[in-house]
């Protein structure tokens, strides 16, 4: 019996992308999972491993055969001082989900989407209503905004709210044989590993526990997990030679601002609020992509965070790009390394850069005088060592630290498009609606992180990684203090300061440098 369907049908009703458990396999192991979406990971490992459930994965976990391939190593030609890379590894393992494809990563050469997507909504601050389709794009071309005209791409966004069924018509609706046997028997399981395991995640979170370790169940077996399959790569339209367009660059922010980045000027067709979907793009790979905004000038809010864009970059799939229809040379995909420590301030608040064999953030907020809730938080991620970024910092949604500063907002102008489940709102020692948070300790440091490789993504050059190699450190900073950063690294980097990221022999290092 498949857990996750009972759990669908008739539990609290995840999204249709976040209802599927996930296995996580790395070298010779595969690793249990002790919350399999976003917003039940802070469930420690260390409980889920006690009881039946945690020996069944972790007996299963012990018998996988050993694979004898090692995870690949990513090497960079050291030059003027630069760290040597040759004890990189790519550790972090993949995450297996049921009917969902491999989250993707970047590449050793420039990528772009597999099909192009579609989404619509509100703007946070504008409360202008706008529709968004990014499609792939040829290397070199980098991401890049462009405003289309009313009936472009509205038709390609269908909100799927589901079918409204009456209370007379449920009582006839078809179900699974013994169904609710079937549901009294698992809750009846439930409640004896809570007992006598010491289980302490909710029935949810045990129903995913249950199918995580039947997935490795499975693996353990020889058995596969069904792959997701992509469609065929859809044709790219190139960037006509007169259309206008924004590249999504350090050059055109023109104004900073402390509560949104702002691309353009006022008078010009502006892009607001795009930095949790550049966040996405940068993270998984898509350096090249053509993003049409239909209506409104800020891009939709979602709900407060980058885990829509994100999941819709998994399904949309990556491919390797190349400058056109007519070639079939691929570009090596550069990112920026300083030689040299960076760091620019704004009072208390930082922003610092380390040279360092990866790419890291690592995001602080202090907001212990306003509000406990809060409080004082960091947390730190890396692109090869951590699980993907939709589930470490995708999921962290939008916050405000007291109740006071929705209307300051307000009364600014801003937060036009409404605060209600999209921002979490701090007030004293508890939360305006608790049943927003995903990420208890940490969700407000998880956020600024994810901000934060959005405003990191502007450094890129076209086709580039913007996400420089090295630990990229913030403190209580604005989007106005990561333009200052911007500034500062910008100025500071030299031709050979942009290096390819997963080359791993100097003959390709070469080859990309005569190109520069």
């Amino acid at each position: 019996m498949q857990h996750a369907s009972v759990l669908h049908a008739h539990a609290a009703g995840l999204g249709s992308h976040q209802q599927v458990p996930v296995v996580q396999r790395c070298a010779a192991r595969v690793h249990r999972c002790s919350a399999p979406c976003p917003h039940v990971r802070e469930l420690p490992a260390k409980r889920i491993s006690q009881g039946r459930i945690g020996q069944m994965m972790l007996q299963a976990a012990s018998q996988v055969d050993e694979v004898e391939e090692e995870p690949p190593t990513y090497d960079l030609k050291p030059k003027r001082g630069r760290p040597s890379t040759k004890d990189a590894r790519m550790t972090v393992p993949d995450v297996i989900e049921r009917a969902a494809p491999i989250h993707p990563y970047p590449g050793e050469f420039q990528q772009t989407l597999v099909r192009s997507f579609t989404l619509g909504g509100i703007g946070l601050h504008t409360g202008q209503y706008a529709c968004v389709r990014v499609r792939p794009a040829f290397a070199g071309e980098g991401r890049y905004f462009v405003h289309v005209p009313q009936g472009t791409n509205l038709h390609r966004f269908k909100l799927n709210s589901g079918t409204q069924v009456g209370a007379q018509d449920a009582e006839q609706m078809p179900l699974e044989e013994d169904v609710e046997g079937k549901k009294i028997e698992l809750f009846k399981r439930y409640l004896v590993d809570q007992e006598e395991g010491g289980f302490e995640g909710n029935f949810e979170q045990y129903l995913h526990a249950l199918d995580a370790g039947e997935m490795i169940t499975t693996l353990e077996e020889g058995g596969e997990i069904d792959e997701y399959t992509f469609d065929e790569d859809e044709p790219i339209q190139r960037r006509g030679e007169d259309e206008v367009y924004m590249a999504a660059s350090l050059e055109n922010i023109k104004t900073p601002q402390d509560m949104t980045l702002v691309l353009g000027e006022e008078g010009e067709e502006v892009i607001v609020g795009a930095e949790l979907l550049l966040a996405a793009l940068e993270t998984a790979g898509v350096d090249n992509a053509r993003i049409e905004i239909e209506g409104g000038r800020e891009v939709p809010v979602l709900d407060g965070s980058a885990l829509g864009w994100s999941m819709e970059v998994q399904f949309a799939g990556v491919r390797p790009t190349t400058v056109s229809d007519d070639s079939d040379e691929l570009v090596v995909r550069m990112a920026p390394c300083l030689v040299d420590p960076l760091t620019v301030h704004d009072g208390r608040a930082f922003i610092s850069y380390v040279p360092e064999n990866t790419q890291r953030v690592s995001a602080g907020v202090d907001w212990k005088e306003q509000t406990d809730m809060i409080g004082r938080q960091w947390f730190s991620w890396c692109l090869y060592e951590d699980l993907p970024f939709r589930f470490e910092l995708a999921p962290a949604r939008r916050y405000l630290p007291t109740v006071e500063s929705v209307t300051g907002l307000t009364n600014l102008g801003l937060l036009r498009g409404g605060a209600e489940s999209v921002v979490m709102v701090a007030s004293g020692d508890k939360w305006w609606d608790p049943t927003m948070i995903r990420f208890v300790r940490d969700e407000a440091a998880r956020h600024e992180a994810a901000l934060l490789i959005g405003s990191l993504s502007l450094l890129a050059k076209p086709g580039h990684a913007g996400l420089p190699l090295g630990h990229v450190v913030s403190y209580q900073a604005t989007p106005a203090l990561h333009i200052k950063f911007l500034e500062a690294m910008q100025a500071q980097l030299q031709p050979e300061d942009w290096v390819p990221v997963w080359a791993d022999d100097e003959e390709l290092v070469e080859e990309a440098e005569e190109g520069e």
